[in-house]
Order: C-alpha cells, then structure tokens, then sequence
C-alpha cells in the first residue's frame, strides 16, 4: 500500500560532491545574521539542495525567500495561547506516532472546522507545522 520514499539524490558514494554542493551553497548565502544561521544547518542547506535537483542558484534563492518570510511572520513567535482558539475542536493536531521514516505526522480534520478567520487558520497550521517540525529527532 505505502512505498518507501525513493533513495535521496546524495548516496554515501557521493559524500564529497555532496559537501562540495553545501559549501557552495553556504558561500553563495555570503554571511548570515544571526537569526538566519539556526535555519542554515548542514542538513537544512542539504534539504534544499535536494528540493531544487542540486542547483545551487535555485537553493539559495528558495532558502532566501524562506529567510525573508521567518523575519515577517516571526514563527517561532506564536505560542499556543495565541492561536487557542483555532486548536479547541482538535481540528489539527501533531500526532503523537511518526511515520516510516520517523517524521512527525500531522492530522487534519475540517469537518471540525470552527472559525472564518483566515488569519487565525493560516498562524494555527503555522503554528502546527513548527510544532511538527521542533519534535523531529536531530538532522
């Protein structure tokens, strides 16, 4: 029913062509403010490597955007208090099992939908995902 998740485009055979792909990625990020370099570990510089097929361009411009947004929304800034309403109905929640892979799984329900603000909905599954995201085991 489920199939694994195919092989990542970096295999141990490649390890230095991998390294070298970071390097050049961190090299083209140039320096980073503070902020920026808890989300510019190898792994994360990896990830989008691997979301953009290896071209270093197209990484940085995706890990920029990202950046920028974080600095706008603040994520790491909305805490449960904040979005309490929108969590009441158990409409979305971070599920308390990881999938095959050991990622965090997060569960969706709209029929338990409960308010129209767009706003509170958009930082609820903001919210969620950071959630999802913090609970993850190391790299």
């Amino acid at each position: 029913m489920f199939r694994r998740k195919q092989a990542s485009h970096f295999n141990s055979s490649d390890s230095e062509q991998r390294q070298a792909k970071i390097n050049e990625l961190r090299a083209a990020l140039g320096p980073m403010p503070a902020r920026g370099e808890k989300y510019c570990s190898e792994a994360c510089l990896a990830r989008y490597l691997e979301a953009r097929n290896r071209k270093v361009d197209k990484s940085r411009k995706m890990l920029e955007e990202n950046l920028k947004w974080r600095a706008i929304s603040r994520p790491e800034d909305i805490h449960l208090p904040d979005v309490s309403v929108e969590a009441e109905t158990g409409k979305m929640y971070r599920a308390t099992f990881a999938d095959r892979e050991g990622r965090a799984v997060v569960i969706m329900r709209p029929a338990k939908q409960n308010t129209s603000s767009h706003e509170g909905q958009l930082r609820y599954l903001i919210y969620t995902l950071e959630n999802a995201v913090l609970s993850l085991p190391e790299g």
